[in-house]
């Protein structure tokens, strides 16, 4: 990496840890890039607008190389220009561009569901002996997906509409890294809070002020992403027998995770219109 970095961008670096060095007193960010050069200029034009929008300076600028491009041999370096801040991050998933409707969203939840009940649930039941506990929290986090899509399907409207913002999609509890504009894409507006509720960066405390603003759709909809487990699914979906440590993490925090689910459903359902998940 140090030779690529000398190569395009004459640079000479002594060490990289996390994708970062420092380079005369400036922070600087090398990233993988599974875009080519148009995608690219697409992906940063999103990226600049929607913090344009949002009147939040960007925390990276894109650096060109030697020979006037941003892509190098699959990478891309970045320059910090910004401090990264919570709060920010959170007015930008706000930043509304565009929409869809839930219909889409249910029908990816569905498709989701049935890739782990009918793909990877068997091939864990075959090797039951050795992956007992993770066959048993898989069927637990499925009655949890079915629970989130029972009241999408029963409060919201199929063809009602969400609003979207360009956002970081990353996986926020695993602690990636929150800066890469790789990582962004366009999601549903509320997401984020509740990504940083899950990962236990914001308490119920610190999201309560944001709930009297929120349409009874949108409360009912925090409620469900909340209880629609996500990075499990998605990390089963790279499951991998040699590997059992991530899903473990999932199992010692059942106690807590429940906890903090029923909190966040008192406050989203304060005033009794939601009804209760019975079986947690």
């Amino acid at each position: 990496m140090r030779n690529l970095i000398y190569d395009y961008y004459g640079i000479y670096v002594v060490s990289i840890e996390n994708h970062r060095f420092t380079y005369q007193q400036q922070e600087y960010f090398i990233y993988s890039c599974p875009l080519n050069e148009e995608m690219l200029l697409a992906h940063m034009s999103r990226y600049y607008a929607a913090f344009q929008r949002t009147q939040i300076k960007p925390w990276l600028v894109f650096v060109r190389n030697r020979y006037k491009n941003y892509l190098s041999s699959g990478f891309v370096l970045c320059r910090l220009v910004s401090t990264f801040d919570l709060n920010q991050l959170i007015r930008l998933s706000f930043t509304r561009q565009g929409s869809k409707t839930y219909e889409g969203l249910i029908k990816k939840w569905i498709t989701m569901m049935d890739k782990v009940e009918n793909q990877i649930l068997p091939v864990i039941y075959e090797q039951s002996g050795q992956f007992e506990y993770l066959y048993a929290l898989t069927i637990y986090y499925l009655g949890f997906a079915e629970s989130a899509l029972a009241y999408l399907q029963d409060y919201i409207p199929m063809q009602m509409g969400y609003a979207l913002s360009f956002q970081s999609m990353t996986l926020l509890h695993l602690n990636h890294d929150w800066l890469n504009p790789f990582c962004f894409n366009f999601d549903h507006c509320l997401n984020t809070l509740v990504r940083l509720y899950q990962g236990m960066y914001l308490s119920i405390e610190q999201i309560e002020p944001y709930i009297p603003y929120l349409s009874f759709q949108d409360r009912v909809y925090l409620f469900s992403f909340l209880l629609y487990p996500e990075s499990f699914f998605d990390e089963l979906m790279r499951f991998d027998p040699k590997d059992q440590a991530s899903f473990i993490r999932y199992y010692k925090n059942i106690e807590i995770q429940e906890k903090r689910i029923k909190d966040f459903y008192n406050m989203v359902a304060s005033n009794g219109q939601i009804r209760p998940l019975e079986w947690l």
